[in-house]
């Protein structure tokens, strides 16, 4: 989807529309529904508009144009929990993760082939591992800044 295109999606699908979603970014409905009409040159919708529209809409169309059109895709994190996690810990659910993709594809090739339920619980034991090995990223992240400001201070 176009980046325009998406970003107009974002605010004129909100429930209740530009108008509502305006209202709930201290905005007035008219000038939102400007900045993202193409064909308006004299309103612009900014990144950070486009950040923080999508949080308040929980709408990342705007994200998935933007990922789609430098060649990325994206997926929801189901461990974006705290960023003051223990690398250790984080560490210790990839082990674990990775675990749990060795078994799934033991499990499936026991009789010789794969089947659809199979091929399901590999997909979801390797989508787990990547989110595993960026809960380690998070982690670290987090432990390093902590370190920096510690070092700083």
């Amino acid at each position: 989807m176009d980046i325009n295109a998406a970003a107009y999606r974002l605010v004129h699908d909100y429930p209740g529309g530009a108008h509502a979603l305006a209202a709930r970014v201290g905005k007035r409905g008219q000038v939102l529904i400007n900045e993202v009409n193409p064909h308006n040159t004299s309103h612009k919708f900014g990144l950070a508009d486009a950040v923080d529209y999508s949080e308040v809409a929980d709408n990342p169309v705007v994200l998935f144009a933007f990922a789609e059109r430098m060649g990325f895709v994206c997926m929801p994190s189901k461990f974006a929990g705290p960023q003051d996690r223990s690398p250790i810990l984080a560490l210790s659910g990839l082990i674990s993760a990775h675990g749990d993709v060795g078994e799934a594809v033991s499990q499936a090739l026991e009789d010789g082939r794969i089947d659809g339920a199979e091929l399901a619980d590999i997909e979801e034991a390797v989508l787990g591992n990547i989110e595993h090995l960026h809960s380690v990223l998070r982690a670290v992240r987090a432990a390093h800044r902590k370190g920096v400001r510690n070092e700083a201070g």
